[in-house]
C-alpha cells in the first residue's frame, strides 16, 4: 500500500512537473512565433506604405516637369494608375487646396492637415479619415510634395480604403487566429483586421482612460513603453483568457502595431490533454510521448510557415534571396569544387517599362521571366528573385559558361512576343548579365553577389555586350570610376576641366571656319583624362549637364576675351548630351547664359548626336525648334549612325550635319559609302544645310571631299584638338594677314 502510494505520489509529481514544463515550453514557443509573425506584419505593412510613398514620389517627380501640374494629360495618366494601385482616387493638389482628381471630380482639401504637412516638404500618411464621396468608407491618404527646381508647386495624393492596409495585418499560425491592430502610441485604434468589439484593444480611447488601466501593472507598462517609442511583449489575462500581446512601432506617424494571440488557441488540444494528464497520473508518461510528437509537429509547421513567409516570392513563386542563402550555407567550397557559377540577370531600364506599360504589365513580365529562368535550371541548380527585376542563378558548367548564358538570354528575348507584352508595341525588353565563377576562397554569398553585380553594372555602363565576367581589373576600374564620381564637384570648383579646341576648315580654301570645344580633365593624381574615361560616368549619374554648362561658360568667356582683343568672331560648337538636352530648364538656361555674356546666339553652335532622337524624337525636335528660334545654330553630330537618318532630315530643321567618320573610313574600298556621301551633300545643299565631314585622316579623303563639294572638314590630318593658347597661335595669324 505504501509502495503504491509512493508510486502514485511520484507519478503525480511527474505529471505535475511535466505539465508545468510543457506549459512553459509552449508559452515560450508562443512568444517566439508571435514575435516572428509580428515582425512579418510590421515588415509587410511598412513595406506597403513606403512603396506607396516611393511610387507617388516617382510620379510626383514626373508631374513636376509639367508647367501646369493639373494638366489633363497628367490626370489622364493618373487614371491608369488607380486600379493598379488599388486607389479610390489620385489627385494633384495646388497650394491653395484645389484638387483635380482621377475620377474627374474636383474638390478643395485646404483644410486637411496632411496637405499642410506635405506643402512643408514632407511625405505624409494621414490619420483615418472619412471619404468625401461616401463618409461610410474610412480612408487613409498618402501625400507627397511635387517639386520643380527645388520649389514645392503642389502635392500628389493617393486615397486608399483602410481595408487595403488592414489586409497586411494577419496573425495566423498552427490554425490559431489572433488579432492585430494599428494604434496611436496613446492606444486609439487606427485600423484592425476584424477583431471582436469586446477585445480590450478594440478601443477608440487612450489606454490611460480604460478602467483596467488603474488595476493592471502590465497594461501600464505597455502604455509607458509605447510613449517612449519602445517595443516589447506582455502577457495579459489568466486561464482561458490568457493571451500574449506584442507591440512595436511601425515607423509611420506615431503608429504602433499591436499583435494579440491566445495561449489557449496556440496550444489547441494539447492544453486539454495536458490538464487531463494532471488528473490521471497513470497516463502521464503516455501523454508525454504524445506531447513530444505534437510538439515536433508544431515545430515543423512553424518552420513551414516561416519558410513560406521568408523563402518564397509571392509574385513569381520562385525562392527569395534568403532562401538561396539558406540553401548554400556551409556549401560554398563544395559549389566551387563542382564548378558552379553565380549569375545575375535583370531587365534594362525596367522602371521605364513600368512607367510606359503600368505595373500590371511589369508584373506579368517578371512572372514570365521567372517561368523562363525556372525552365532552364537543372534539379541541382538554383534560381531566385533577389529584388525588383533582378534574378540570381547558380548554374553548374564545366569550363566557359558563355554558351549557356547566350542561350538563356535568347530564351528571355522571346518574352517580348508573349500576349500582353506584344500589345505594347513600344516596349523593348533587353537584358544584362553579370557572371562570377565561385572559387574556393569565397566565404560568403554576399561577397559573391557583389562581384557579379559589379560585372552586371559594367555591362550597363558599356553596352558593348549583354553579359560580362567579373575580374579584379573590373573591380579596380569600378573603384576608379567611384573615385572620379566622388571628386567631380571638387574638380569643377578647382577648374580641373580644360577646354580644348579642334579647328574646322573650309575644304575649298583650307581656312579656319570654326572650332569644336572639347574637354579634358587635368586630374591632380592621374594627369589628363580623355572624355571616354569620364563622360559615360557623368551621363549615367545625370551630372553631365553640369559639365556641359561649364564648357559653355568657358567658351562664352573666350568669345568675350577675343572681342576685347579685336579678334574676328568665330563660331564654336559645344556638345550637349541627350540627358541634358531633355531636361525641362535646358533652353532657358542656355539662353540666359548667352544673354549674361551679351553674345549673339549664332556664335554658339549646339551639337546633338543623332542617337539623342532615339527615345523621344518629338521632344528633341521641339527643343531644336525653340533653340533655332532664339538664334542658336544647331548641328546634328554622328549623322548616319542611326536607322532613321533620312527620316530625321524630313522632320528636323538643323543648320549643320556632321557626317560620321565611318563613312570616310570605308569610302575608298566601298563605293556605296561614296555614293551615300555624294547624295547626302546634294540633299543638304537643297535643304540649305552645311555639311561637315568628321575624322579626316588622309589626303585621299580630303581630295575626295573637295571633289564632291563638301563644305567643311575636321580631323587629325588637318588639326588635332589643342589647348586654347595653341589654337590662338594656329588661328589668329591666318585671319590677321
Amino acid at each position: 500500500m505504501g509502495l503504491f502510494l509512493l508510486l502514485s505520489i511520484l507519478l503525480t509529481l511527474t505529471g505535475y512537473v511535466m505539465v508545468r514544463t510543457v506549459n512553459r515550453l509552449v508559452a515560450e514557443d508562443a512568444r517566439v512565433v508571435l514575435n516572428e509573425i509580428a515582425t512579418q506584419s510590421v515588415a509587410r505593412l511598412s513595406s506597403m506604405i513606403h512603396s506607396q510613398i516611393n511610387l507617388l514620389q516617382f510620379q510626383a517627380a514626373f508631374i513636376g516637369r509639367y508647367e501646369n501640374i493639373q494638366d489633363p494629360e497628367v490626370i489622364g495618366i493618373l487614371k491608369t494608375e488607380v486600379d493598379d494601385g488599388r486607389y479610390l482616387r489620385i489627385g494633384v493638389v495646388l497650394p491653395d487646396g484645389s484638387s483635380e482628381n482621377s475620377d474627374g471630380i474636383s474638390n478643395n482639401i485646404g483644410y486637411r492637415e496632411y496637405l499642410r504637412q506635405a506643402l512643408l516638404g514632407e511625405s505624409v500618411v494621414s490619420e483615418v479619415l472619412d471619404f468625401s464621396l461616401d463618409p461610410t468608407i474610412p480612408i487613409i491618404v498618402v501625400a507627397v510634395p511635387i517639386f520643380r527646381e527645388g520649389n514645392i508647386v503642389g502635392v500628389l495624393r493617393g486615397v486608399r480604403e483602410v481595408s487595403t492596409f488592414a489586409e497586411m495585418l494577419q496573425v495566423t499560425t498552427y490554425g490559431a487566429s489572433g488579432y492585430a491592430y494599428v494604434v496611436r502610441n496613446t492606444g486609439e485604434v487606427v485600423l484592425s483586421n476584424n477583431s471582436p468589439d469586446w477585445e480590450l484593444f478594440s478601443t477608440d480611447v487612450p489606454y490611460d482612460n480604460l478602467p483596467l488601466f488603474s488595476r493592471d501593472n502590465r497594461l501600464r507598462t505597455l502604455a509607458a513603453s509605447m510613449r517612449r517609442n519602445e517595443s516589447g511583449m506582455i502577457q495579459l489575462g489568466n486561464g482561458e483568457s490568457k493571451r500574449f500581446v506584442d507591440y512595436r512601432p511601425l515607423g509611420v506617424n506615431d503608429w504602433y502595431v499591436i499583435s494579440v494571440i491566445s495561449e489557449t488557441l496556440m496550444m489547441g488540444k494539447v492544453s486539454s490533454v495536458i490538464r487531463i494528464t494532471g488528473i490521471t497520473s497513470l497516463s502521464v508518461l503516455a501523454l508525454l510521448l504524445l506531447l513530444l510528437v505534437v510538439f515536433v509537429i508544431f515545430r515543423e509547421r512553424r518552420q513551414e510557415l516561416m519558410e513560406r513567409i521568408a523563402f518564397n516570392d509571392d509574385l513569381t513563386s520562385l525562392g527569395t534571396w534568403k532562401r538561396l542563402k539558406f540553401e548554400t550555407r556551409n556549401r560554398l567550397k563544395d559549389l566551387a569544387r563542382k564548378n558552379y557559377w553565380y549569375v545575375l540577370v535583370d531587365i534594362d531600364r525596367f522602371k521605364l517599362v513600368n512607367s510606359m506599360a503600368g505595373y500590371m504589365a511589369g508584373n506579368y513580365i517578371l512572372r514570365e521571366m521567372a517561368h523562363v529562368l525556372g525552365s532552364l535550371v537543372n534539379p541541382d541548380e538554383y534560381v531566385v528573385r533577389v529584388v525588383n527585376d533582378r534574378f540570381a542563378l547558380l548554374l553548374r558548367a564545366e569550363g566557359n559558361i558563355g554558351k549557356r548564358i547566350s542561350g538563356l538570354l535568347g530564351k528571355l528575348d522571346t518574352i517580348s512576343g508573349n500576349g500582353m507584352i506584344a500589345a505594347y508595341g513600344t516596349i523593348s525588353l533587353t537584358y544584362s548579365c553579370g557572371v562570377y565563377p565561385i572559387g574556393e576562397h569565397d566565404s560568403t554569398l554576399e561577397a559573391i553577389h557583389d562581384k557579379a553585380q559589379l560585372a552586371l553594372e559594367s555591362v550597363k555602363a558599356s553596352r558593348i555586350s549583354t553579359y560580362a565576367y567579373y575580374d579584379e581589373t573590373l573591380h579596380m576600374a569600378m573603384q576608379r570610376q567611384q573615385e572620379l564620381e566622388g571628386h567631380f564637384s571638387a574638380a569643377l570648383a578647382a577648374n580641373e576641366f580644360e577646354v580644348y579646341l579642334q579647328p574646322k576648315f573650309h575644304v575649298d580654301s583650307m581656312t579656319v571656319a570654326g572650332a569644336e570645344a572639347l574637354v579634358r580633365w587635368n586630374h591632380p593624381d592621374r594627369g589628363f583624362l580623355l572624355p571616354m574615361e569620364f563622360i559615360p560616368l557623368l551621363e549615367e549619374n545625370s551630372r553631365i549637364g553640369e559639365l556641359d554648362t561649364y564648357v559653355l561658360r568657358r567658351v562664352c568667356e573666350l568669345h568675350t576675351q577675343w572681342e576685347q582683343l579685336g579678334y574676328p568672331r568665330l563660331p564654336i560648337s559645344v556638345n550637349v548630351s541627350r540627358v541634358h538636352a531633355m531636361t525641362h530648364q535646358f533652353i532657358e538656361k542656355y539662353d540666359g547664359i548667352l544673354n549674361e555674356y551679351g553674345l549673339p546666339k549664332y556664335l554658339i553652335e549646339i551639337e546633338l548626336t543623332e542617337t539623342a532622337f532615339s527615345n523621344d524624337p518629338d521632344k528633341v525636335i521641339e527643343t531644336v525648334g525653340k533653340l533655332r528660334a532664339l538664334g542658336f545654330s544647331i548641328s546634328l553630330d554622328d549623322f548616319g549612325t542611326g536607322y532613321s537618318s533620312l527620316n530625321l532630315l524630313k522632320d528636323l530643321k538643323v543648320d549643320i550635319i556632321k557626317i560620321d567618320r565611318l563613312f570616310l573610313k570605308d569610302f575608298a574600298s566601298e563605293s556605296r559609302s561614296e555614293i551615300i556621301i555624294r547624295h547626302v551633300l546634294n540633299l543638304a545643299e537643297d535643304l540649305g544645310m552645311i555639311v561637315v565631314a568628321e575624322g579626316v585622316e588622309s589626303e585621299m579623303q580630303l581630295k575626295f571631299l573637295l571633289s564632291v563639294g563638301c563644305h567643311q572638314a575636321q580631323g587629325f590630318l588637318l588639326a588635332e584638338p589643342m589647348p586654347i593658347d595653341t589654337f590662338l597661335e594656329y588661328w589668329h595669324p591666318s585671319v590677321s594677314r
